[in-house]
């Protein structure tokens, strides 16, 4: 139910006497709000070479919308972009909803199709960033994503846990995140001193 919950734990040693209420271990307060917009960039795929074709057989940069909530988010007058400065660069047309649990894919480009919802710019593959932008007069930003060079037909996704890392494109289902070698394995193998070739 919609409120404000703590969990208070007190324990019982193993001659069966519990502990003083006065010591008992609290959590964190949290909030249930079943009605709470939760309306979250997902997935971005800025160097789609071969990755995920679209039905004119090209290959644009994606973005990935998900609502996390359980309720259909209005997305009329909400604005996405790669520049904070202008955070209507796109702006979303009246009757474009997303149901619970639903996924949105956004194509960055120039419109050259009547399919999908297209954003007007594409994305730099060298690094860039996608900002999601409350209707004027909202709670201003709702989430934003920065990203490094990009790797060939790989995105950028969240975990469960909600941070950001190397993924398999799966547009439009679940997040698939690709193994990464571990980075102790990393060794520093060859280093120049004075600037000059031999």
């Amino acid at each position: 139910a919609n409120g404000s919950y703590t969990v208070s734990v007190i324990g019982k040693n193993s001659a069966n006497v519990w502990q003083d209420t006065g010591e008992a271990t609290v959590s964190r307060t949290w909030t249930v709000q079943a009605g709470q917009r939760q309306l979250i960039i997902n997935e971005v795929l800025a160097r789609n070479n071969t990755a995920v074709p679209q039905p004119d057989e090209s290959f644009p940069d994606l973005v990935e919308l998900y609502n996390a909530g359980g309720v259909t988010v209005d997305l009329k007058g909400l604005g996405i972009t790669d520049d904070p400065l202008d955070p209507y660069r796109f702006e979303f047309p009246a009757g474009t909803s997303l149901a619970p649990g639903q996924y949105l894919v956004l194509i960055a480009r120039e419109q050259t199709t009547n399919t999908g919802i297209h954003l007007g710019f594409a994305l730099d593959q060298r690094g860039d960033a996608i900002y999601l932008f409350d209707r004027a007069g909202g709670s201003g930003l709702l989430d934003s994503v920065m990203f490094g060079p990009q790797i060939a037909d790989r995105s950028v996704a969240r975990r469960a846990q909600g941070t950001w890392g190397l993924a398999i494109p799966t547009f439009g289902g679940p997040n698939q995140i690709h193994p990464t070698g571990n980075p102790h394995f990393l060794k520093i193998n060859e280093w120049g001193a004075d600037g000059q070739t031999a």
